[in-house]
């Protein structure tokens, strides 16, 4: 139990001094394991993010050159509409002005044959007129005018049945006419709600895509905040782990001068 020789103090002294250096150099290649996975981490991190951050972008750009198309082909839909409707209106607006001109020239050549018609009356009164003259006697007079009553009942005979097929056809004209408009009436109006359709059907779309794209936005920037988090956290026990090698060194520094 007494003391030991300076020879014993000595090599225990050095065992000691060792035993330290070589945890020092333990906790020091510790560190460095540590700070090359922190950095290892922190690339991989950093690599995610940058992807998401392209993967967004290219996102978006898509999503705006589809816009564009649904736009430009919404465009195209309604030009082609409004020139097939011209065109039909077009050709509805030459076969009612040929419809008319054939009426105008129908009505002329009625009025022409009705004109002719009256000249022959005209003439068949004035020889009747003569020849009434020339009669004599009451007996005659009555043949004649019951031969006058004749003729005039023919003449209107002749008459209805000239103009009676002309009435007839302008009345099946104006029932044509009337059912043409009704029909291109009807399918202007359908055309119309079809257009109307797709409209609300593309700010459907539209209200369903800013819905969605909000919503996916909204994930992402979630998923950023949870990136910051975990960035922050690293950092925060980055610099805890920094702390704490420091504090260990100082601890061995003071056991060292003691």
């Amino acid at each position: 139990g007494g003391t030991g020789s300076p020879g014993d103090n000595g090599e225990t002294g050095a065992v000691m001094l060792y035993g330290v250096d070589d945890l020092e150099r333990q906790l020091t290649l510790q560190l460095r394991q540590f700070q090359l996975q922190q950095q290892v981490h922190q690339r991989q991190l950093q690599e995610q993010l940058q992807h998401r951050r392209q993967e967004e972008e290219h996102w978006h750009l898509e999503q705006v050159e589809r816009s564009k198309r649904r736009d430009a082909e919404f465009h195209k839909q309604q030009k082609e509409l409004e020139k097939q409707q011209q065109e039909e209106q077009a050709k509805l607006d030459v076969e009612l002005q040929e419809e008319d001109r054939r009426k105008v020239e129908l009505l002329r050549q009625h009025e022409q044959q009705i004109q002719q018609l009256s000249q022959q009356t005209e003439a068949e009164k004035a020889a009747f007129v003569i020849q009434q003259e020339k009669e004599k006697g009451r007996l005659e007079t009555q043949k004649q005018k019951a031969a006058a009553k004749i003729q005039a009942g023919f003449r209107s005979y002749k008459v209805r049945k000239i103009h009676g097929p002309v009435l007839k056809e302008k009345r099946e004209n104006r029932k044509k006419s009337w059912a043409l408009n009704r029909q291109l009436e009807l399918e202007k109006h359908k055309k119309e709600v079809e257009l109307k359709q797709k409209l609300e059907e593309k700010e459907r779309k539209r209200i369903e895509d800013e819905a969605r794209n909000a919503e996916e936005r909204k994930k992402k920037e979630e998923e950023q905040r949870r990136i910051k988090e975990l960035e922050e956290k690293a950092r925060i026990q980055k610099e805890e782990q920094k702390k704490e090698e420091e504090r260990r060194r100082e601890e061995q520094r003071r056991k060292q001068e003691e």
